[in-house]
């Protein structure tokens, strides 16, 4: 067991070799992941739609072609003609043959400026929700980094406990030498001992479970060791921030004006769309498919189009953009009200925790103070070994209050990064 934790000790020490603190960690996260370069995609796609709107002013053209074989000929009735009875006579081809040009140049398009705008908007609301999404991926890079910093600490503490173990076992053995101590306390070291190299493997897994979880969340395959401790995170100074800057805010924002612009448009759709139009047109009409007569026969026109949506005038309602306005602002005030009380909130309980963390600390260096006088008494054979163990618990309880309070410092801290 003493080999499997030099082992284990050497394996800490010495694993990684790239150094990276958690500012570098983000940038990396964000470099790598595929899901970040998808997200700046749909920024790109929405990009598209302004390009699409402005566009609309370019003249369409098109080109037409249809070949028809009349397989019953339209029968055209003349009744009185020339005083006789009526006549029943077949007008057109078997054969009608086409091909066309057709040129739409629009000269005034109602909404079409706004339509622009809007589709400006909404890029700036998918640029919001990126925002949102990457907000999201550095959050699990955050917490994956600050879980391997508590699993450091967890780790160490186990370590320290091992050593005491390793230290009661090896004065446990003197005395059995000296004949000074029962066979029971020793096996009872020993016992001792063998668990807490178990709980020390245990806690070097979950320290390289967390390290795993950490490579995964930068989408990279390195070997890491953290250059950021929980001693610089509470030395650092972090950063105020604007509520109002927060994406989740900034997207209603866009999304609010979106609306607005929206009500521009509808109160300008009874205004009717105005095209220049052109077409070109060359038929041929004949009993047979023989296209090398002189049966081809052309026409074109010129003018002015007008048209008017009347039957999207009444599916429009301005009622209905009028209640999305409200909305958005209700939506956005209760966004505003919940960003407000979790900064507050979550700046109270980091204060608060850092200076758990330091209480804690105290403590537990008191009871290292507690546990070298007893070892000392141990030594001498003046307290016994379950005494020995009482300390030892009082140790343990001061290591997991120290545990506790590191865990509420990083979910604070987590919480703090969260909201920046």
């Amino acid at each position: 067991m003493k080999k499997i934790i030099i082992l284990l000790l050497v394996a800490v020490n010495s694993y990684g070799q790239t150094g990276i603190s958690l500012n570098a960690a983000l940038e990396t996260g964000l470099r790598n992941r595929f899901d970040v370069q998808a997200n700046k995609l749909d920024v790109v796609l929405a990009k598209n739609n302004i390009t699409r709107s402005r566009e609309a002013w370019l003249p369409d053209l098109r080109a037409n072609g249809e070949v028809r074989y009349n397989t019953k000929l339209e029968t055209m009735v003349l009744d009185g003609f020339n005083g006789a009875g009526s006549e029943k006579i077949e007008v057109g081809t078997k054969n009608w043959t086409m091909y066309s040009l057709e040129l739409s140049q629009p000269l005034f398009k109602p909404g079409l400026k706004i339509d622009t705008k809007i589709a400006t908007m909404e890029v700036q609301e998918e640029q919001a929700k990126e925002l949102e999404k990457e907000l999201s991926i550095r959050n699990k890079i955050v917490e994956a980094y600050l879980n391997v910093i508590l699993k450091q600490q967890e780790l160490r503490l186990v370590q320290e406990s091992a050593n005491r173990f390793r230290e009661y076992l090896n004065v446990s053995l003197d005395k059995e030498r000296l004949h000074t101590i029962l066979a029971s306390d020793v096996l009872k070291a020993r016992t001792d001992y063998e668990n807490a190299g178990i709980s020390l493997q245990d806690a070097q897994q979950q320290y390289e479970g967390a390290i795993r979880a950490l490579k995964y969340q930068l989408n990279i395959d390195t070997d890491l060791v953290l250059t950021d401790s929980l001693e610089t995170l509470q030395a650092a100074q972090l950063v105020v921030f604007n509520i109002e800057d927060r994406p989740e805010l900034m997207r209603l924002s866009f999304m609010k004006r979106t609306n607005q612009l929206r009500v521009q448009k509808s109160n300008l759709l009874w205004l009717p769309s105005v095209s220049f139009i052109g077409n070109y047109t060359s038929q041929f009409q004949s009993a047979r498919f023989d296209y090398s007569k002189p049966l081809w026969s052309p026409y074109n026109y010129i003018g002015l189009k007008a048209s008017l949506p009347l039957t999207e005038l009444f599916k429009k309602s301005r009622r209905e953009y009028t209640i999305r306005a409200k909305q958005i602002q209700l939506q956005y005030d209760q966004q505003k009200a919940d960003l407000g009380y979790e900064y507050s909130k979550i700046e109270t309980d980091l204060v608060n925790n850092k200076g758990n963390i330091m209480a804690a600390k105290n403590n537990l260096a008191l009871a290292g103070s507690l546990y070298d006088s007893q070892l000392a008494l141990y030594k001498l054979g003046t307290v016994s070994y379950s005494t020995l163990l009482d300390t030892e618990t009082s140790v343990n309880t001061a290591a997991k209050n120290y545990i506790k309070a590191v865990y509420n410092y990083l979910v604070s801290y987590y919480n703090f990064r969260r909201m920046q």
